[in-house]
């Protein structure tokens, strides 16, 4: 039986800001001085540079049409990155009796940031039709439950069973884990980096809309 709900209020989240002290990815800031012209300096990685790019800041023509479609692609190993995650997220959590899809609620359920459906498919940037069948395979294993809220008796209330909570305070560490076994070999500095990276792209994209 579906999920059903009136239209709850939420609060904002803070809007993400630029992340302070972080430093600069290696490569992307090579200067010229004295004002005459010379070789640049080269980077680790320079050489993987698409033709027509510089390695300067504000690369806005690293990738040609003729290069775009080649295997370096950034968006290309970015999604084969959270496919690996996704996937062995999934293996490690078939223990708790959970999907790689149904950790996301029951953490944020456990944090206290959502009280309905609506609530968590709106953080989670989730279709609130998919995340209502996700909520009913995690209540059909008795994890999660519905009731009338206190705050208002027309508003349906998702809450953790025992069982839940228990599943959910596992979740984090299922986490850690295949974050890290993913940064293996990679710097706290480099982790960083990437982070700030991977955020300003993220900054870029919305500058699209």
């Amino acid at each position: 039986m579906p999920i059903v709900e009136h239209e709850a209020k939420v609060h904002a989240q803070s809007a993400e800001g630029p992340t302070a002290g972080r430093e600069a990815a290696p490569g992307l800031h090579d200067e010229q001085r004295g004002g005459v012209a010379s070789e640049p300096t080269r980077n680790p990685g320079d050489d993987n540079l698409s033709p027509g790019s510089t390695g300067q800041s504000g690369c806005s023509e690293f990738y040609q049409a003729s290069t775009v479609a080649h295997d370096d692609n950034i968006a290309v190993e970015m999604k084969a990155v959270l496919r690996s995650i996704s996937q062995e997220v999934d293996r490690r959590l078939a223990t708790l009796n959970i999907t790689d899809a149904q950790w996301v609620p029951l953490l944020q359920l456990a944090s206290g940031r959502c009280k309905t459906a609506c609530e968590i498919a709106r953080l989670g940037h989730g279709n609130p039709g998919a995340m209502a069948r996700t909520l009913e395979r995690i209540e059909s294993k008795g994890m999660i439950k519905r009731q009338r809220s206190a705050r208002d008796r027309r508003v349906v209330d998702v809450v953790l069973t025992p069982e839940g909570c228990a599943v959910a305070s596992r979740i984090p560490r299922v986490l850690r884990d295949v974050m890290n076994a993913h940064l293996a070999g990679i710097t706290e500095v480099e982790a960083h980096v990437l982070l700030g990276l991977l955020m300003r792209m993220r900054s870029n994209g919305r500058g699209l809309c």
